[in-house]
């Protein structure tokens, strides 16, 4: 520690003694070091933060519980139980403390350390669970998976029938942790990626005979019913445990803490995506009730969405969202799920009906008229639409005579936060403009077309840029498509499009070094912009000087007609 040198211990210290007095005096080094340690974090904490990072200091506590796993109990106690409380003081939830603390091998060691105690007979003690449980607290999702991985979920289920009440409820707020890591991993719809695993090998069952049922301790049950609920996602609980898990879940929003409120209607939220799940919710509830939003305590999750405790209020302001949307999550999907089943044509075009087509536009509609367009919700949306427009020309005329969802795709375009711009946002009206002829087309020209492609073409992001000058491309070639020759676009004369075309000049010249398709595809619009009409003098030399050239060119699709529109 002197002169801040490498304060790794050297490997001379990790030798296997071959006498219990030696064996001794390494344990006072190691419990010497633990106290440097700690004196050094409170002198130099910047210093010590940084050998955290490097895995200078986990390598070492590694290599103490290494050492430490070899020696007689009471040399072992004296040293992993330090190690085991030195970590609670010295790491945070900075992803690069838990990286260190997996790639220092630290989270495995902890693993085999309750492994061997319950081999010996459960001589696991709170500080070795509760070091466990502290890291699997501050992983993210992909950490907490790693964790599913190692099998430390199987490892660490015997605990949950100790007989001491603390070390049961740090166990099965570990074995939650990692649920919901895998539960946070995937979309929406998708089941979660490791329930086959946990009750293949009787995790699930732990948590329901030994955590729920064998245990008196609240806080233990509550944490296994969370666990539960987060597992079982679109997915029905087996019959044997469904009602006592949602019962539990219910009297823990009513009776548990923040956390337990919290993590028990995310619980609930998660399970009603399972429609037998739903009726076991609503079963003793009030007829009126619907949605989890009837049945949980609205005004408690308000005054949490303004907590001081930041976990709280970002996880409060999320469930308001969630139980805000649940009904559209809900419906789409449905949807969703339905046509992902589909095998046949005939198949694709019986899901693909104007109720399904009302439920996407409603979901829309009500976002935009709150102003608050929810991410989950608009994904879904918009996967709904995509899904059933694609590869079904039944399901094209059906969109195209729904003018209000139209519009609404459009005008979530025109709002949308375009730094958040995803290429899901505009597919189902691409798919639209590819599938449908020019007389089809032009049902999609309207205001709120117009709305969307200049919204688009005012931002700062290239990705949204281009994608609005290739939709701009097709609106304005149908504008041109659908009259005589030598008549006017109706676009240019029927819509107040003039700022979309000053755009496209600034598009245009911009783009010619930075992306020179979608400068080549920028000037083709403004051909058909100003169909039979004078191009502005002040762009009209070197629109059409590029127009010439891509005459030659080898993209079939920019080379088709470009004077056509002249």
């Amino acid at each position: 520690m002197q002169n801040n040198q490498n304060i790794l211990l050297s490997p001379t210290m990790f030798a296997n003694s071959p006498t219990a007095d030696e064996d001794y005096r390494q344990k006072v080094q190691f419990v010497d070091r633990i106290k440097q340690i700690k004196k050094f974090g409170q002198r130099e904490p910047d210093t010590l933060k940084q050998q955290i990072v490097n895995g200078e200091i986990l390598t070492e506590l590694t290599q103490m519980l290494r050492w430490a796993q070899k020696k007689s109990k009471k040399i072992a106690d004296a040293v992993q139980a330090r190690v085991c409380k030195l970590l609670l003081e010295l790491l945070t939830s900075d992803e690069d403390d838990i990286t260190a603390a997996f790639t220092s091998g630290l989270v495995k060691e902890l693993q085999k350390l309750i492994s061997s105690k319950l081999q010996s007979g459960n001589e696991v003690k709170l500080e070795h669970i509760n070091s466990l449980t502290f890291i699997s607290g501050l992983a993210n999702s992909q950490r907490r998976c790693e964790m599913l991985q190692y099998g430390i979920p199987q490892t660490i289920a015997p605990l949950l029938r100790s007989e001491d009440d603390d070390q049961t409820f740090k166990t099965a707020v570990a074995i939650f942790n990692v649920i919901r890591g895998g539960w946070r991993s995937v979309g929406q719809d998708d089941r979660h990626p490791h329930l086959d695993v946990l009750v293949g090998t009787g995790v699930v069952k732990s948590l329901f005979e030994d955590g729920i049922r064998g245990k008196r301790d609240q806080r233990t049950s509550f944490a296994c019913a969370e666990a539960i609920g987060h597992l079982y996602k679109d997915e029905e609980v087996p019959a044997a445990m469904k009602e006592v898990v949602v019962d539990l879940l219910k009297e823990a929003i009513r009776l548990g803490g923040n956390i337990d409120f919290i993590f028990s209607i995310e619980a609930l939220l998660t399970l009603a995506q399972s429609e037998g799940n739903r009726l076991e919710i609503f079963k003793n509830e009030k007829p009126q009730s619907k949605t989890i939003r009837d049945i949980v305590d609205n005004d408690r999750l308000k005054q949490l969405s303004e907590s001081s405790d930041k976990f709280e209020r970002i996880h409060a302001k999320m469930l308001l969202a969630w139980l805000q949307f649940e009904e559209d999550r809900r419906n789409l999907s449905k949807i969703i799920r339905k046509a992902h089943e589909t095998k046949t044509y005939e198949e694709k075009q019986k899901i693909a009906t104007e109720d399904s087509f009302n439920q996407i536009c409603d979901a829309l509609k009500q976002m935009r008229n709150i102003g608050n367009y929810d991410k989950t919700v608009v994904f879904l949306a918009c996967e709904a639409a995509s899904l059933l427009i694609k590869g079904n020309k039944e399901a094209v005329k059906v969109a195209m005579a729904h003018d209000n969802l139209v519009s609404e795709l459009y005008l979530l375009l025109a709002n949308l936060k375009l730094k958040s711009y995803q290429p899901f946002h505009s597919q189902a009206i691409n798919l639209l403009l590819s599938a449908s002829t020019a007389n089809q087309q032009y049902l999609l020209i309207k205001t709120s077309a117009m709305k969307a492609i200049y919204a688009m073409l005012d931002s700062q992001y290239k990705n949204v840029i281009t994608e609005a000058v290739h939709i701009a491309e097709r609106v304005v070639w149908a504008g041109a498509a659908l009259v005589q020759f030598g008549k006017t676009n109706q676009v240019r004369t029927q819509y107040n499009s003039h700022r979309i075309m000053e755009k496209l000049v600034s598009v245009y010249r911009i783009y010619k070094s930075i992306n020179p398709v979608t400068s080549d595809r920028a000037a083709i619009t403004l051909g058909h912009y100003f169909k039979a009409a004078q191009l502005p003098p002040e762009f009209n030399r070197e629109v059409v000087e590029s127009i010439k050239q891509l005459i030659n060119s080898n993209d079939l699709h920019l080379c088709v007609n470009p004077f056509e529109f002249i």
